[in-house]
C-alpha cells in the first residue's frame, strides 16, 4: 500500500510539473501580447549575395553565391517601433544589417507602417505576413526589399 501511495505521489508530481511548464509558456505569450510585442523570422524575397567569392561551375560559368538569410523582425505596437535585423551580416553583402523604424508609426486594421531617420518606409501586411522596406518612398522606381515573415515565439536560437 505504501508503494502504491508513493507511486501515485510521483505520478502526481510529474503530471503537475508538465502542466506548470505549459502554464508558464502560455503566461509568457499573454504577457508579450499585453506588451504588444510581435516577433517574426523573415526571408528576403530576392536572394542576398554572399561575401564568399564566386564559384566557377563545371561548364566554366561563374556562379554567384547567394545567402538564405534570416531577418529578425520585432514590432512593438505599444511604443511604436519596428526593428529589422539581418541575422548574418558577417557573411552577406546586404545594403543594411540593422534597421529601426520609429517615426510616423501607424497601426491600422490590416497594415503597420513606419519611417526611419533616412526616410525609408517600412510596411507590414498583417494578413499576408509580407514586409517591405522602401528606400525612396516618393520614387516609383525606388529600391524595394520584400520579405516573407512567419510569426515566432522567440528570436533566441
Amino acid at each position: 500500500m505504501k508503494k502504491f501511495i508513493a507511486l501515485m505521489l510521483v505520478i502526481g508530481i510529474v503530471g503537475c510539473s508538465g502542466k506548470q511548464e505549459e502554464e508558464q509558456e502560455k503566461s509568457l505569450e499573454k504577457a508579450q501580447e499585453k506588451a504588444s510585442i510581435y516577433r517574426f523570422i523573415c526571408k528576403d524575397k530576392d536572394p542576398v549575395m554572399h561575401k564568399i567569392p564566386m564559384k566557377i561551375n563545371v561548364n566554366g560559368d561563374v556562379v554567384t553565391n547567394y545567402a538564405d538569410v534570416d531577418y529578425h523582425l520585432t514590432i512593438q505596437t505599444d511604443i511604436g517601433t519596428v526593428q529589422l535585423i539581418n541575422k548574418e551580416p558577417d557573411i552577406t553583402f546586404s545594403t543594411f544589417d540593422d534597421l529601426n523604424f520609429n517615426e510616423d508609426f501607424n497601426n491600422t486594421y490590416d497594415e503597420i507602417t513606419a519611417m526611419n531617420s533616412m526616410s525609408w518606409k517600412f510596411t507590414f501586411d498583417k494578413f499576408s505576413g509580407k514586409a517591405k522596406v522602401i528606400r525612396d518612398p516618393g520614387n516609383p522606381q525606388g529600391t524595394v526589399n520584400t520579405y516573407t515573415c512567419v510569426k515566432t515565439k522567440s528570436l533566441i536560437d
